[in-house]
């Protein structure tokens, strides 16, 4: 049995990812910058500091774009495979979840609330829910294949990526809330804020390694469905 729809789905979701991987990672540069301003702003270098922060939006803004390239990547990907399993289809509102959530975040934290991390959280969960219905559909299909191996290797893969991404989101989750709550230190060393920060930057590499993972599952997918 081919699934002509399927195959085609899965390379356009495999390309999408390719987007999301690349925003995590401009995440993470816009996280370090960050960082670097809280250190240059404690001791005094405000040109620095200045400089940082305006690069740091400028990452952020980027990582923005891609991310709603991705987001169209996947929408038409899942509904090509939607015609062939219809697991796939429950995939769509997880994916608005997540670019809402990542938009907000990116339009918030240019505003300067700390409220822009409950965003980028939001947005986590919905990737997150997306993968797995992702995955759950080509495990189905697999398994419709007789491709016992790469349907079992899948349902390993979403176990992986879901443990993964929830303690990325519950790291991602202390800090925002910690971060929130308290109450900045001006003019001197802020070790809670750089702990918090480090938090963050942890969370983006659990999210990072996450989605290599989702991309070998979608590569193997790939080739499956190219038989």
């Amino acid at each position: 049995m081919k699934f002509r729809n399927a195959a085609r789905g899965v390379r356009t979701i495999f390309m999408a990812e390719k987007f999301e991987l690349t925003t995590a990672l401009v995440m993470a540069a816009m996280v370090i910058a960050v960082q670097f301003a809280r250190i240059t702003e404690t001791y005094g270098y405000s040109a620095e500091t200045d400089a940082l922060r305006i690069e740091s939006i400028g990452l952020m803004m980027i990582g923005g774009v891609i991310a709603i390239i991705g987001f169209a990547f996947a929408v038409q990907g899942t509904q090509d495979a939607s015609r062939n399993e219809p697991v796939f289809r429950n995939t769509l509102p997880w994916l608005i979840v997540g670019i809402v959530g990542i938009m907000a975040g990116c339009v918030l934290k240019t505003l300067g609330t700390h409220a822009f991390s409950f965003c980028f959280t939001l947005g986590r969960i919905g990737n997150v829910m997306a993968a797995y219905y992702v995955l759950t559909g080509i495990s189905t299909i697999a398994a419709k294949m007789g491709s016992t191996e790469v349907s079992r290797k899948t349902k390993g893969t979403i176990t992986r990526v879901v443990t993964l991404q929830v303690i990325a989101f519950v790291l991602e989750l202390f800090a925002g809330v910690t971060m929130f709550a308290r109450k900045p230190v001006e003019g001197a060393v802020d070790p809670l804020g750089f702990v918090l920060g480090t938090c963050s930057f942890v969370s983006i590499i659990l999210s990072v390694v996450a989605y290599i993972i989702y991309l070998k599952a979608l590569s193997s997918a790939r080739k499956m469905l190219g038989e």
